[in-house]
């Protein structure tokens, strides 16, 4: 082809050709008979070809596209025989090399293109699938600790120490918080001023008394540690006294029906006018968002107390027909304001008297299967709303699984107390 010279010498180079050379620029000299103007040559041993090609190699991993296709042009020129002179390379050369050098520039630049678009994609997607986890899991997961926020009961640890006289803000609630678990009712007193004020008067102090006594307390009428501590701690929002009747009477003796004695072991306490099921068969159903941890304890407590009693529970779809419903509310939610939630370690759970059947956890507590630190057990509270559902009220032993507080972290079963209870209620011998 014109303009590309062959391998052909007119002059002599310094030294020997050997056998698998070739020959490129040089400081050598010699003159090409028929070819261009003389200019410098240089033989490439077959060996200084293989390290040019780690070169090539090289370059192309550091990502110097462009040096990289100069010196694999360089070196395709060098195997063909072909001779590139200084200010004498022929036009379809030099196009060729641009050539190529334009297409790896090309495919470089769109393969680096492409590595940033694929890891800007991962982390896009990365985030989203975070954003989408998190509240499923925070939903499948109630169970979580909500410790962050404070318990609507945390202001009466502000008023210990408090007594008749004191004028005290903070009071007010106190009676509120009185008023619901039945100790307190100032609609038939005198003194229905101080219903809404933060007035340390005789009532409070009387309702203090009568609290103090079912839970076996030293009944000082003053707001004494060990009573502050006991309010605080989270509950059933169930009345401990119903229409101002108080059949806790803790610390006092009992009289046991069956032999016409006196015991001080029976702390339990039944409805005003002993409700109870007509039927030993009882459906129940949850309703819907009922999460299954909650409902795989709730039927074992209800296998508990049939082995207990003489009741059969079977579980049912129909909510309409079943017998007991049991699910999940949140603050105000359909069941009057007397029976609202409060927010986390508050009233954790509520269960109607016979025959109205109806039990709902507090959505916002932090619940768990078992004993976990910082929860409270589905299981454990569900033995105490059942006993509810059966026609128990709250018993002062502590140990009784119907005493009104919901402990936290650990579990508790049946006591003696308890099943004396139901069966004194429905003639269980």
């Amino acid at each position: 082809m014109k303009g590309v010279p062959r391998r052909q010498w007119s002059g002599q180079l310094k030294g020997e050709e050997r056998a698998g050379s070739a020959v490129v620029k040089s400081d050598r000299t010699g003159r090409g008979g028929d070819s261009e103007a003389g200019g410098e040559w240089k033989v490439m041993e077959a060996s200084d070809l293989k390290v040019e090609t780690a070169v090539v190699r090289l370059h192309l991993i550091l990502g110097n596209v462009m040096k990289a296709a100069e010196l694999e042009s360089e070196m395709k020129v060098a195997e063909l025989g072909y001779v590139r002179r200084r200010g004498g390379r022929s036009d379809w050369k030099e196009k060729r090399r641009r050539s190529r050098a334009r297409r790896w520039r090309c495919v470089w630049q769109f393969t680096s293109k492409s590595i940033m678009a694929v890891k800007n994609f991962n982390l896009c997607l990365c985030i989203f699938l975070f954003l989408v986890a998190l509240p499923l899991y925070s939903y499948a997961n109630p169970s979580k600790p909500k410790a962050e926020k404070p318990s609507p009961f945390e202001f009466i640890k502000h008023l210990e120490g408090c007594h008749k006289g004191e004028k005290v803000e903070g009071l007010q609630q106190l009676k509120a918080y009185l008023e619901k678990f039945g100790y307190l009712n100032y609609n038939h007193s005198q003194n229905q001023n101080h219903a809404n004020d933060d007035d340390f008067d005789d009532l409070l102090e009387a309702a203090i008394k009568t609290y103090q006594l079912n839970y076996h307390l030293k009944a000082t009428g003053t707001l004494d540690t060990k009573t502050v501590s006991n309010m605080m701690k989270p509950r059933c929002g169930n009345a401990d006294i119903i229409n101002g009747t108080n059949w806790m009477r803790g610390g006092k003796k009992r009289p046991n029906q069956a032999h016409n004695t006196f015991n001080t072991v029976s702390h339990f306490t039944l409805y005003p006018g002993k409700p109870k099921w007509l039927s030993n068969q009882l459906t129940y159903a949850f309703l819907p968002g009922t999460n299954s941890d909650a409902q795989s304890a709730v039927a074992r407590a209800f296998d508990k107390w049939a082995a207990q009693t003489h009741f059969t529970f079977s579980r049912s779809q129909d909510l309409g027909s079943a017998n007991l419903t049991i699910g999940f509310g949140r603050l105000d939610h359909g069941d009057g304001i007397q029976n609202a939630f409060d927010g986390p370690w508050g009233t954790v759970a509520h269960a109607f008297r016979p025959r109205d059947g109806r039990f709902h956890y507090d959505a916002d507590e932090s619940w768990s299967v078992g004993a976990v630190p910082n929860a409270i057990d589905y299981e454990t509270v569900a033995l105490h709303e059942i006993g509810h559902l059966l026609g128990l009220d709250h018993s002062s032993v502590q140990e009784a699984i119907m005493y009104k507080d919901a402990p936290v972290g650990v579990t508790k079963g049946l006591h003696g107390d308890d099943i004396q209870g139901i069966k004194a209620l429905y003639n269980i011998a």
